[in-house]
């Protein structure tokens, strides 16, 4: 697959992080701590789960008149920077319950092109209550944001990785946490845990209709019964029963899925697309207009605008995509299982 530029910016960074650590600058990187304050927090106190392949680098940046890159580490260890951005988050009105966060990738990227910088931050990570031996799930990230500057982006691109962090941990804090409590060996293998208790990732026969929502289609209980003219799908040749029992075209993209003949169709404003299951997971080929699906439920990121793939093969379809002036991409997406929020892949 040929890698375009802005794909590269994120390849290019690994291989520099792999093979030039000791020949280059070095750039530390202190996270800036809330201004806010949040009152009647249930946690107040947080310990850090470090499951990064690589616990060191933080990525990359472009430094001085000449852009010279320079790898960035912590200038303190994460989990002291966590605890304070913790203390600055609380007060005296905190429950004494330890909150978890289990950073499993974050990156700084930056690139110089034309007459303007382009960094991009990426951030996947889970947030557990710890409660006795048992870590019960709160939320989760996978986001990637990316900031723009005619000069030097450096700043605003380490402000921004800040405060998706914070945001992330602050609009969690009086958040309750999950009923079921994982073992400390089972954090880190939770997404196979959590699909196991959804329906559609453990059958291979679906349920023909419409699906309002990715909770009714991970239930395969579907919302309405579809008459399609023809023998296949067709952007305008859906229809289903209104409250009066009357047929009528439905429009793409103002639900999450079909199913017809036993075979799974996103929808997107673009058309259908069909979904297939690889490795427990389902992907598709095809158009988005907004990655924010409208049928989706919110994932409570800072920056959830950008659902795309923080891991992997992931890293290098995200770049590419966020560097997209359209919100009309095209490629390889993945579902996300948490709350079916389309991930770009390639």
């Amino acid at each position: 697959m040929k890698l375009s530029q802005s794909t590269s910016i994120c390849f290019m960074a690994f291989l520099f992080l792999s093979f030039n650590t000791y020949a280059q600058n070095i750039e530390k990187l202190t996270l800036n701590l809330p201004t806010t304050k949040v009152y009647y927090s249930l946690y107040n106190r947080i310990t850090l789960i470090d499951a990064r392949a690589d616990t060191v680098h933080l990525g990359i940046l472009k430094t001085g008149a000449f852009n010279k890159t320079a790898i960035l580490v912590a200038n303190e260890p994460l989990q002291q920077q966590l605890n304070k951005i913790l203390k600055n988050l609380t007060d005296f009105t905190a429950k004494q319950q330890e909150l978890v966060l289990q950073l499993r990738y974050i990156c700084f990227a930056e690139a110089v092109g034309g007459t303007s910088e382009m960094g991009y931050f990426m951030l996947k990570a889970q947030l557990y209550a710890k409660v006795n031996d048992g870590y019960r799930k709160i939320n989760s990230i996978d986001t990637i944001a990316r900031v723009s500057a005619v000069i030097d982006v450096s700043n605003e691109l380490l402000q921004t990785g800040s405060e998706i962090l914070s945001h992330f941990i602050a609009v969690n804090l009086k958040r309750q946490p999950s009923n079921y409590s994982y073992g400390y060996n089972d954090v880190a293998k939770v997404d196979s845990i959590e699909k196991s208790r959804l329906f559609v990732y453990n059958t291979n026969t679906y349920a023909d209709g419409l699906y309002l929502t990715y909770k009714t289609f991970t239930d395969q209980v579907p919302d309405m019964r579809i008459t399609v003219d023809g023998d296949s799908l067709q952007k305008n040749n859906v229809k289903a029963a209104d409250e009066t029992g009357k047929l009528k075209k439905v429009k793409t993209g103002n639900f999450f899925a079909v199913v017809y003949k036993g075979v799974p169709y996103i929808s997107t404003f673009s058309g259908y697309y069909k979904l297939t299951k690889k490795n427990n997971d389902f992907f598709f080929n095809g158009k988005v207009i907004d990655f924010m699906h409208p049928a989706n439920n919110s994932s409570g990121s800072a920056a959830s605008a950008f659902m795309f793939g923080a891991i992997g093969g992931a890293v290098a379809g995200a770049i590419n995509a966020a560097s997209s002036t359209s919100n009309n991409t095209e490629g390889e997406f993945k579902v996300n299982y948490e709350n079916g929020q389309f991930i770009k892949i390639r």
